[in-house]
C-alpha cells in the first residue's frame, strides 16, 4: 500500500516550500490593510497549511513590519510569504483613492446574532472601490493559504479566540463585516480587480 500525503501538507507534517508573494498578491494585501486603517480595523492571519499539519496556525505580524510602502511580509511556522518591490520601482498602494465619508454612507442595520440575540447597529455602506478590494483580497488570501480574521479595534476585548473576532461574509452578491458595535455592508456586483 502506498503512502498518502495531503497535497497541502507534505511528509511528516512539513509544508512544501512557500512561493514568494507576487506583486498582485502584495497589492491586494496592501489595499486591504489601507481599507482596515480607514475603518479602524486590524487583521490577523491564520495559516491553512499550519492548521492542517496540526501546528499553531497564527501568523507573526508583530516584531517585524508586515506592511511597508515597498514590502509585504507574513511569517508562520511554514516559513515566510513575502514581496519586496525591486529598487527603482513604484511603491505598493498603501492608501485608498477615495477617503471621503459622507452622511449618506451611514445607516442602521438589524442584526441577528448566532446566540439568538438581535440588535440595531450603525451600518457603514461600503464604496464600490472598498467592495472590489475586499472581494479581490479574499480571493487572493484564500489562494495563498491564509485565513484572515478581522478585529474592530474600538470594541475588541483583546482575546484571540474566534468568538472575539468579527464575522465576515463575502460573496459575489453581498459583503457583510459584523462586530459587536457596527456593521459594514455592500450589496451588488463590483468591478473586478
Amino acid at each position: 500500500m502506498g503512502l498518502i500525503v495531503d497535497s497541502a501538507v507534505g511528509l511528516n507534517g512539513m509544508t512544501p516550500p512557500l512561493a514568494p508573494l507576487s506583486k498582485t498578491e502584495a497589492e491586494a494585501i496592501a489595499w486591504f490593510h489601507a481599507f482596515c486603517a480607514r475603518h479602524d480595523l486590524a487583521v490577523a492571519y491564520r495559516c491553512v497549511f499550519c492548521f492542517k499539519a496540526n501546528r499553531p496556525d497564527g501568523c507573526n505580524q508583530r516584531g517585524e513590519k508586515c506592511l511597508t510602502p515597498r514590502s509585504v511580509r507574513i511569517t508562520c511556522r511554514c516559513g515566510v510569504r513575502e514581496y519586496t518591490a525591486p529598487m527603482g520601482t513604484g511603491d505598493l498602494a498603501t492608501h485608498l483613492s477615495n477617503t471621503a465619508k459622507v452622511m449618506g454612507d451611514e445607516t442602521t442595520s438589524h442584526v441577528n446574532f448566532d446566540n439568538g440575540e438581535s440588535a440595531d447597529l450603525p451600518a457603514q455602506v461600503l464604496t464600490d472601490e472598498e467592495a472590489g478590494i475586499i472581494r479581490f483580497y479574499h480571493r487572493i488570501v484564500k489562494a495563498i493559504g491564509l485565513t484572515p480574521k478581522l478585529i474592530h479595534k474600538p470594541c475588541w476585548d483583546r482575546r484571540t479566540a474566534d468568538a472575539s473576532m468579527m464575522h465576515t461574509h463575502v460573496d459575489d452578491g453581498q459583503i457583510g463585516l459584523f462586530c459587536k458595535c457596527r456593521v459594514w455592508f455592500y450589496q451588488g456586483a463590483t468591478r473586478s480587480h
